[in-house]
């Protein structure tokens, strides 16, 4: 992997190469330098006072806020640590969960799959908030 320098960014990466430290690989992708990580993986940096995913902060400072309904989608392998402005763009949960390969999908025991809106991570470990309701029921 090659460093980034300000001077090697393109114009359109200039409004976030000085702020947000990354590495080209032979992908065209700029992998987040930070470690700081959300539960589930994902580059997190803090701005201003506000916490920001990496890759959200970089699409809204070229395209203006995400619209209402919409999640910032990476079109990369790199979905955790990419922030070229060249991989990312707004879409749907439901396009961004459908662009994930079928081996890379996690299913629980029950065999609800696993996205980050109906699961979370607890001692390294992914629980199903479907099974976790249903069960909460059962018992009640």
């Amino acid at each position: 992997m090659q460093e980034c320098s300000d001077s090697e960014a393109s114009s359109d990466e200039d409004k976030y190469s000085r702020i947000l430290e990354y590495v080209v690989n032979k992908n065209n992708c700029h992998i987040f330098k930070l470690s700081a990580r959300d539960r589930n993986g994902y580059a997190v940096v803090k701005i201003d006072g506000k916490n920001w995913y990496a890759h959200k902060y970089v699409y809204e400072q070229k395209h203006g806020p995400v619209p209402a309904g919409m999640e910032v989608m990476h079109l990369c392998k790199n979905q955790r640590d990419c922030i070229s402005i060249n991989h990312l763009r707004a879409g749907t949960h439901a396009e961004n969960m459908a662009q994930i390969p079928e081996d890379k999908k996690e299913f629980c025991a029950a065999g609800h799959e696993l996205t980050r809106s109906n699961s979370f991570k607890f001692n390294n470990n992914l629980h199903c908030k479907i099974c976790r309701a249903l069960k909460r029921v059962q018992d009640a």
